[in-house]
């Protein structure tokens, strides 16, 4: 799972790290958008015209 990955990855560089992910949006990533955020995660959802 992608929270897991990012998790594990917070906790090997360090806790001064905050990790913001970002996602195209479309119907595949909306899960994933609520995903991260039920585990606490920074998930920005952006326009496909922004990335």
């Amino acid at each position: 799972m992608v929270a897991n990955y990012i998790i594990r990855l917070q906790k090997d560089v360090g806790p001064n790290v905050s990790v913001i992910s970002g996602y195209e949006a479309g119907p595949t990533g909306f899960g994933l958008h609520r995903d991260l955020s039920k585990a606490g995660l920074d998930c920005k959802v952006m326009a496909p015209t922004t990335i």
